[in-house]
């Protein structure tokens, strides 16, 4: 798997605010979450750890354990982990994974890097326990008034199209999980409306991280993305204003092995 975004420090910043910005929602998922077994919980694709965090403090696991395939990332996180809080560099479409089976395995805004989602999907249910839990948490859809936005939104699904995946994982996932051996224990879309500033800011930063030879680039152009960037920046240094034109719909499913 490759990270559209790449594992830079200003990837890693990206990250960061993505990570505010969408605390809320996936603290609310979890909290809600009832595990039937507390040994084990693993987070994919965690990045620099922000979600396997957010499961340590929320859930009363004995390990947590976050796995990325950046080693950047992956160093980063560990130097500020705590007591059952651990992180090993794993590329998440391999199995097995260098762990036992897991009570519960989570992950967030992860399927659209993934090539073949339906595989993977298929796979992690063979490293759950008996009695474990997979957490998915994708973007259903996204809802914008700000014609800015929907131009990054258009440029950014064409790209992750043109690799294969898409931006609307969530809205997929019937599919995906067709055939999987899984049963759906719960399955929520909740509305979760974002700032301007914060949106503005994400878009902006990810555009800053894509560089010259990256697909955008050959797709769009070097002049459109840098006018979209300035336009991003500009609505991101608008703090006096607190209008919000945008909304994701963040799908949360629970499922179980069968």
């Amino acid at each position: 798997m490759s990270y559209l975004f790449g594992d830079s420090p200003a990837a890693q910043q990206r990250l960061d605010v993505l990570a505010r910005t969408f605390q809320s929602p996936t603290r609310k998922f979890l909290s809600n979450f009832k595990p039937s077994a507390t040994t084990l919980a693993v987070d994919l694709g965690c990045g620099p750890g922000h979600t396997t965090r957010l499961i340590a403090d929320l859930l009363p696991f004995e390990r947590v354990v976050g796995l990325d395939k950046s080693t950047n990332f992956v160093s980063n996180a560990s130097n500020s982990a705590a007591p059952r809080l651990s992180f090993l560099n794993h590329d998440v479409t391999c199995a097995p994974f260098p762990l036992p089976p897991a009570d519960l395995i989570f992950c967030r805004f992860l399927l659209p890097h993934l090539p073949t989602p339906e595989r993977a999907l298929a796979l992690w249910a063979c490293q759950l326990s008996h009695s474990g839990s997979l957490l998915l948490e994708e973007v259903h859809w996204i809802h914008t008034r700000n014609p800015i936005f929907d131009s990054y939104l258009s440029a950014l699904a064409r790209v992750l199209e043109a690799q294969g995946t898409a931006l609307y994982a969530g809205s997929r996932l019937p599919d995906l999980l067709d055939g999987a051996p899984f049963r759906v224990v719960s399955d929520q879309t909740h509305r979760h409306p974002v700032s301007n500033v914060d949106a503005a800011t994400m878009f902006s930063m990810n555009i800053r991280s894509w560089g010259a030879t990256h697909p955008a680039t050959a797709l769009y152009g070097s002049t459109f993305l840098r006018t979209l960037h300035s336009d991003l920046r500009e609505i991101a240094g608008d703090f006096s204003a607190a209008d919000s034109e945008i909304e994701w719909g963040m799908r949360q499913m629970v499922l179980e092995p069968v």
